[in-house]
């Protein structure tokens, strides 16, 4: 084991080319926000803090990093064909939807160590993507499909029907599971494509209405679900199971679907990001919740909260507030319902074991 030294994040302040900076600093890890006025929120269109969660013992390097939508277009979390930004398991890529200038909605890949991101041909109103487990495939729902790409790009693959896609996750076995509608449960396919079968059962007797969002633990066999109850949020909850079973594990209510990190959970909490200390061996909680972020975005309209993490450490998420049927705030477009105008935006490197005392 080696020991965890607390690291700092800073934010510089906004270049004119709208960049944020991450810089290091003896002090302990904590959280810096800037508030953007209407002005700036209009120029970057949509921020989404880095937090990079590494066991280092050496101060990390100024990295400036700013993520923009298609000039002349607009990210699409807040809308009917939308979902979070998502990390590759490697760390190095991004991927999201977004507008361009003419109002189609595609697929981008972004390197982290580049300022551009890159259409992928074929995924027209692509929504909720979901990596590979090598980092070299996205899935995607569109057309009522659940389809895959090579994320250097090429011919888009459909894989099975998925009216509704409402999130997947991609097994290093080479199954996905994913939610192919609104109110349905979990199904499994073969990452080659196929015929669906299911992964999960709706519990009638607890008021669940769908099983969505999983996530697959390390061992690619036990995977996290979140089940939403028509009793309302208080009775939402995180399920772990297995490949092969229709049986789950309840883990806590939870008013929003978790993913996995080495030894943690991440979920919100009343839009507050919260690192839970979680055996994958035992599927169990270890230790209470700690703080990371605050204000958190979550797309009301769909129960999907605003952050990603990769294998790796690194962490995204979006501050702010969003709403379905909308579009984010950056759009030049009208929407019905949009994020609010003025967000907080944050970065900070937290070394997990350490938070409980490092964090406000």
């Amino acid at each position: 084991m080696h020991d965890v030294k607390a690291q700092l994040s800073a934010l510089s302040k906004p270049a004119p080319q709208a960049t944020v900076a991450l810089a290091a600093s003896a002090r302990p890890a904590r959280l810096w926000p800037i508030r953007l006025t209407a002005e700036v929120a209009v120029l970057v269109a949509l921020f989404f803090a880095f937090a990079h969660l590494t066991l280092a013992t050496r101060p990390t390097s100024v990295v400036r990093s700013s993520i923009l939508p298609p000039v002349g277009g607009s990210f699409t979390t807040a809308g009917a064909l939308s979902g979070s930004p998502v990390v590759s398991p490697d760390g190095t890529q991004l991927a999201f939807t977004a507008r361009d200038d003419k109002g189609k909605v595609m697929l981008y890949v972004r390197r982290l160590n580049s300022a551009t991101a890159q259409p992928l041909a074929g995924t027209e109103d692509a929504d909720n993507p979901f990596w590979s487990p090598d980092s070299h495939e996205i899935a995607f729902f569109a057309g009522t499909k659940l389809k895959k790409i090579d994320a250097d790009g090429g011919p888009p693959q459909a894989l099975c029907d998925a009216a509704q896609g409402r999130g997947g996750a991609w097994s290093k076995n080479g199954v996905i599971i994913f939610t192919p509608g609104i109110s349905k449960p979990l199904f499994r396919v073969s990452a080659a494509g196929g015929a669906p079968e299911p992964a999960s059962k709706l519990d009638f007797t607890k008021d669940e209405n769908s099983h969505r969002w999983p996530y697959f633990l390390p061992d690619g066999q036990h995977f996290l679900f979140w089940a939403r109850n028509n009793r309302g949020a208080q009775e939402h909850a995180l399920y772990v199971s297995t490949l092969g079973s229709l049986d789950a594990k309840l883990l806590m209510k939870s008013e929003t679907m978790a993913i996995f990190v080495p030894d943690y959970l991440l979920f919100l909490r009343d839009q507050t990001l919260m690192a839970q200390p979680f055996n994958a061996r035992r599927l169990e909680t270890t230790g209470p919740p700690v703080l990371i972020a605050e204000q958190v975005a979550i797309h009301g309209g769909i129960n999907r909260p605003m952050f990603s993490a990769s294998d790796t450490g690194v962490l995204i998420y979006q501050t702010g507030f969003l709403q379905g049927g909308g579009t984010s705030h950056g759009s030049r477009k009208t929407a019905s319902r949009r994020a609010r105008p003025e967000t907080w935006i944050a970065i900070s490197l937290p070394p997990f074991p350490r938070m409980a005392s490092a964090w406000p």
